[in-house]
């Protein structure tokens, strides 16, 4: 499984995950990507195979569920509770473990679903 995080998390969550030998990539790393809309985000995903990991729940639940809704397949949409991992430092180890621990789960294989809450 492959990665992309969205804008809202540091640039260091790839790259701690990339040390790791992970295939993630972030929205921050990324020129053409920097100031994308959402949906632009999602057809990057898309076309790239790769699962979208994102605390932006708010914007990107009626993007997959129309998506879902025309019968079109997904890589997926992870999305961090921010209940659960604050934003900021204090979550950082929290996220990286919790993220590793999915792509050790999948390793290898793609993860076609539409949401889930990590």
């Amino acid at each position: 499984m492959r990665l992309l995080l969205d804008e809202h998390l540091d640039r260091r969550f790839a790259e701690q995950l990339r040390t790791r030998g992970y295939d993630v990539l972030a929205v921050a790393e990324s020129s053409d990507l920097l100031e994308a809309d959402d949906p632009t985000v999602l057809e990057r995903c898309i076309a790239d195979g790769r699962v979208l990991v994102t605390y932006n729940v708010r914007d990107f639940r009626p993007l997959v569920e129309a998506r879902l809704a025309a019968g079109e397949t997904l890589p997926g949409v992870l999305l961090l509770s921010p209940r659960t991992y604050p934003q900021g430092t204090r979550s950082f180890g929290a996220i990286i473990e919790r993220l590793a621990a999915v792509l050790d789960a999948h390793a290898g294989t793609a993860l076609p679903f539409g949401m889930e809450w990590l």
